[in-house]
């Protein structure tokens, strides 16, 4: 269990590199009406390959977790089903967005769209893991 959560914590720096390259490429493409290419193809594509080996690790982590009551929050006040359910809304959401710039040579204002709330969840999630409320 405890290669797992190493390895769990390692993945995630670099699906964040990915998934910031995504962002910034997708924001970049939107701004300028530039076609895209094969290389922003390639990037989504590991980005969403990225993102969905962390969630089965995650998911197998939760499930090997044999005291999941009283392991119910992570750090702070973020509890590992909202960890778990904002993550699975991020891999969703770059799975469509992944599935649509396959099909695209440009990037649509729904895509800027799904794109910036995957950002947004992600943000929250992390400030959330760090015991930091955006909403208070």
């Amino acid at each position: 269990m405890e290669h797992l959560k190493l390895f769990h914590g390692i993945w995630s720096i670099v699906v964040a590199l990915f998934f910031i390259t995504t962002c910034v490429l997708t924001i970049y493409h939107f701004a300028t009406k530039k076609d895209v290419t094969s290389v922003f193809r390639r990037i989504s594509f590991y980005a969403t390959l990225t993102l969905h080996i962390q969630a089965i690790v995650g998911v197998v982590m939760l499930f090997m977790n044999t005291d999941l009551i009283s392991s119910y929050k992570i750090q702070g006040s973020v509890t590992t089903i909202e960890h778990l359910a904002s993550m699975l809304t991020v891999v969703l959401l770059v799975t469509i967005f992944n599935a649509k710039i396959k099909r695209n040579d440009s990037i649509s204002g729904m895509m800027l769209g799904m794109i910036l709330l995957a950002i947004i969840m992600s943000v929250r999630t992390l400030l959330l893991i760090k015991g930091i409320s955006i909403l208070q």
